[in-house]
């Protein structure tokens, strides 16, 4: 468990948040059908999605992740 302090671009507040921990929430199993196998895997996205914990603020922001 590593924090990382994370601050919100829109409301300047600074908060520390395990990151590798949302990386995993937001993990979906992709399924490819049979037309599409041949092409090779999707790119890993970079960027997580993280609401602010600040009251008055509760807005998302795309936050990025390193590979």
């Amino acid at each position: 468990m590593a924090l990382e302090l994370v601050k919100c671009p829109h409301c300047g507040y600074e908060f520390r948040t395990d990151i590798g921990e949302q990386e995993k929430d937001g993990e979906t199993v992709a399924v490819r059908s049979i037309l599409n196998f041949w092409k090779p895997k999707p790119k890993r996205i970079k960027t997580i999605d993280i609401e602010c914990p600040n009251p008055n603020c509760r807005k998302t922001f795309e936050y990025p992740v390193e590979p």
